[in-house]
């Protein structure tokens, strides 16, 4: 058993019992995010130089932060967390269904997101497919994906950063689904090289609990830009996240 895969099985086994039903959302968040996301807010956290993550003291956090499903950055320098509420009746789609949603890469072409530069909204990907691999590049249709444990490789010509490498590792239970994205390639601005592979990455977690629905989304990066570019555009890497929300939303909510 690969030690990828062992954490996963730790994290899982750590909180299991609140999968047993649906979560209790007070043992997954503090009172203040539950309160905020409730009111059909979305609560966003933005962390320097930290490892701290949302969850409340009763998950235990030690497999998650060691957990590479959710966390293969395991020294950020920089952490964004955006967090939304989706009451039972808005979702239109049971848990299988939205777990195969998660894995329509190519319906992520020209989903647009609020650009800070720019000053208004804006494609984020030109191009988004799934690929054999990253040397031949070919790509392959969307995977449908079983319900466990799926690894697969995926393209994205994105708008300001270029041609990406994504490896992406998914995995479903009864009341929790996540889709991750680890970088295979530089992250650049022109000719800077802002990130190295495989220390960008974005994940995207569903949970079902007793009041609704909570969608967890994280950008997490160790990057070596001394120029503090990263740091200028933190904003709109807060707008990619609520870009990959939208992308949800519009398969799955009412």
């Amino acid at each position: 058993m690969s030690k990828r895969l062992f954490s996963t099985i730790l994290f899982f086994i750590s909180i299991f019992p609140l999968f047993s039903e649906n979560l209790d959302s007070q043992q997954l968040f503090s009172e203040e995010i539950l309160q905020t996301i409730e009111s059909g807010k979305s609560y966003t956290r933005e962390f320097f130089q930290s490892n701290e993550v949302a969850f409340s003291p009763l998950v235990n956090k030690t497999f998650y932060i060691e957990n590479p499903a959710f966390n293969s950055v395991t020294n950020p320098t920089m952490i964004i967390e955006k967090i939304y509420f989706i009451p039972h009746n808005k979702i239109k789609n049971n848990f299988e269904q939205i777990f195969k949603n998660f894995h329509k890469i190519s319906s992520l072409t020209d989903v647009e997101y609020f650009s800070q530069s720019k000053g208004k909204m804006r494609t984020l990907f030109e191009q988004s497919y799934t690929i054999e691999s990253k040397s031949s590049a070919k790509q392959i249709p969307d995977i449908i994906p079983k319900l466990s444990r799926n690894e697969f490789e995926i393209f994205q010509e994105d708008t300001s950063f270029g041609d990406m490498f994504y490896n992406v590792q998914s995995d479903f239970s009864e009341n929790c689904i996540n889709l991750s994205l680890l970088s295979n390639s530089h992250l650049k601005l022109g000719v800077f090289k802002l990130i190295d592979p495989e220390k960008l990455q974005i994940t995207a977690t569903l949970f079902k609990t007793d009041k609704g629905y909570i969608f967890y989304g994280t950008l997490r990066t160790d990057y070596k830009d001394k120029l503090g570019i990263m740091r200028k555009r933190s904003d709109s890497m807060h707008n990619r996240l609520q870009a990959i929300y939208d992308w949800f939303a519009k398969e799955n909510i009412i």
